[in-house]
């Protein structure tokens, strides 16, 4: 009998710790779930979104100019992402340059200078005379662009920029509400800039002087030129007989002939800059197939793009022409 009730009371005291054990465990959730309640997680989302719409914390990782698709790929500052659906876009990610460049631009510390396709300059205002003639397809000017736009989101607001395309003739920043000085590197601009970029289109030729006289007169810090062929003009006789210019050229040649390199690396070398040949990935090249058409690409006048093509025909009318044909005229 002494051992029966001993056994009943042991298995009666183990039921009882189980189930002790078994409350305390259930206290102890509803007080992990009542510690975060519904409003404050609501309260927490609605502050995030808000820290993210400020344009003071606008930041190039933060834009996703023209609506980029992501090809995937490690996320670093040295990589940039390109996807072309039915326009073009800049963001970060997948690799691009290989030893034909250095990697995006990575000045963000507000120490002033720029970086574009690995050409560093010191100062406060550059200018950034680009190539938009109709050979820039398969990619090239959208990787112009990204890494533009990429440069320009790191400036800090102290410092300035202005854009030139080049064609038929120079289009200026913001071009057709054309800005004649040069614009601070604020949020609003940086985003005026990327809407901009969209809009941009291929014109015939392959005509720089007008913008590099342009870029000249503004007495930037220093000047970046990039293009992807020889200038249709007398550019590069312009700037090698110049002289006593203070002003650092870079130039970038993009997918160029050896010989066509060389005569933009003349440049540079002549006015204290340097010369970067970079080449398109695959990424961009395929994703931008679509991009081009002819609503957007110009071999006549057009009353936007393409407005100096119409001076070029004037003078090949029919009535312009010398009479009889002769050769010695």
């Amino acid at each position: 009998m002494h051992v029966i009730l001993l056994l009943a009371l042991a298995l009666w005291s183990i039921a009882n710790e189980e189930d002790n054990t078994s409350i305390a465990l259930a206290t102890n959730y509803e007080e992990e779930e009542e510690f975060v309640e519904e409003d404050e997680i609501l309260e927490l989302d609605e502050e995030i979104e808000l820290e993210e719409l400020e344009l003071e914390d606008f930041t190039p990782e933060a834009l996703d100019p023209m609506g980029m698709a992501d090809f995937g790929g490690e996320i670093s500052d040295d990589l940039v992402d390109a996807s072309l659906e039915s326009v073009s876009s800049y963001d970060t990610a997948g690799s691009l340059f290989g030893s034909e460049g250095d990697g995006m631009a990575t000045i963000g510390d507000g120490s002033g200078g720029a970086k574009f396709f690995g050409v560093k300059s010191p100062g406060k205002k550059f200018i950034f005379v680009v190539d938009n003639s109709l050979s820039m397809t398969k990619g090239r000017f959208e990787m112009a662009c990204m890494e533009l736009f990429r440069t320009v989101s790191y400036f800090s607001s102290s410092q300035q920029f202005y854009v030139l395309f080049f064609s038929d003739t120079a289009y200026p920043l913001f071009y057709p509400q054309t800005e004649e000085n040069f614009a601070p590197a604020t949020s609003e601009n940086k985003y005026k800039l990327r809407s901009w970029l969209e809009q941009v289109h291929l014109v015939l030729r392959t005509d720089a002087r007008e913008a590099v006289a342009k870029a000249l007169e503004m007495k930037p810090s220093a000047i970046y030129i990039l293009t992807d062929g020889a200038f249709t003009d007398n550019t590069h006789q312009y700037l090698m007989n110049m002289e006593g210019n203070k002003v650092p050229i870079h130039t970038v040649g993009m997918e160029l002939k050896p010989e066509i390199g060389a005569k933009l690396k003349q440049i540079s070398d002549k006015h204290n800059g340097n010369y970067r040949h970079v080449v398109v990935p695959p990424q961009i090249r395929d994703a931008a197939k679509r991009r081009w058409d002819k609503s957007n690409m110009h071999r006549s006048p057009g009353p936007i793009w393409g407005v100096a093509l119409g001076k070029a025909r004037q003078n090949k009318k029919p009535g312009n022409k010398k009479p009889g044909g002769n050769k010695k005229n």
